[in-house]
């Protein structure tokens, strides 16, 4: 019996392979050569596991920005 290393024993393969083919285009080769971290950085590279991707903006910060940043001018030319 092959028991899965602590590495990827938690990993979602089922999300990961409909990721991976569909989304980054991989072909089975190409996804199968890469190691799990490697698999995350290209997904959070096409910004889809991105850290960096915030929550919106609250209400007040919302309004801050309407605010700040109009779409209409608020002054006569």
């Amino acid at each position: 019996m092959v028991s899965k290393g602590p590495q990827t024993a938690f990993l979602p393969w089922e999300l990961l392979m409909q990721l991976g083919f569909g989304r980054l285009g991989l072909s089975s080769t190409a996804f199968w050569s890469l190691t799990p971290k490697e698999l995350l950085a290209a997904l959070e590279g096409a910004t889809f596991l991105s850290p960096h991707n915030a929550a919106p903006p609250d209400r007040c910060i919302f309004e801050g920005m309407m605010k700040n940043f109009p779409d209409e001018r608020t002054t006569a030319r």
